[in-house]
């Protein structure tokens, strides 16, 4: 599969990966105004990636959007990574859309949309994705000014990052 160069400047902050998305997510969070044409002329060029990839570079340029204060472009591009999931028939790629598109929609103000789709992200069959989306219920509750509730989901999924060695989410 031939691979687009990213811009040499994102090289300096990330090691090679194995694939596209791998290289965009880093990209995203370390020069997030670069990742997005990046990620641009990787989609632009449908044949490159197969739809999984699809799905996860969808969801990089997701979070290079929001890193750049572009939060309804975030949520598009999450919608459309959830989207992509969804075609590829990966539930898991589907959530994990979802659960970025959430955090965006909280970001915008808008906690009952972000909350309706984690209720969604609950029933996510990996423990680890699951507790993902119950961290984010967490975070949007807290925020939404339902702090014993949202502690409440943070005691919960603590266990399951202690035992998947999870210091990220």
């Amino acid at each position: 599969m031939r691979r687009i160069p990213l811009s040499p400047r994102l090289c300096e902050y990330m090691e090679r990966s194995m694939t596209h998305a791998e290289d965009l997510m880093k990209a995203a969070l370390a020069d997030p105004r670069r990742a997005l044409p990046d990620g641009g002329r990787i989609m632009a060029e449908p044949d490159l990636v197969d739809v999984e990839e699809q799905a996860e570079i969808l969801r990089a340029m997701s979070m290079a959007a929001r890193h750049s204060g572009r939060i309804d472009d975030s949520v598009e591009y999450a919608r459309r990574s959830a989207d992509a999931g969804k075609a590829a028939g990966s539930d898991d790629l589907r959530l994990l859309g979802l659960l970025t598109m959430s955090g965006s929609l909280a970001i915008a103000g808008r906690a009952k949309e972000a909350l309706e789709l984690i209720t969604e992200g609950v029933t996510a069959k990996d423990s680890h994705l699951r507790a993902r989306f119950l961290y984010q219920r967490a975070t949007v509750l807290v925020n939404a000014g339902n702090v014993n509730e949202g502690i409440g989901s943070y005691l919960e999924v603590l266990p399951v990052f202690r035992e998947t060695g999870d210091t990220f989410s």
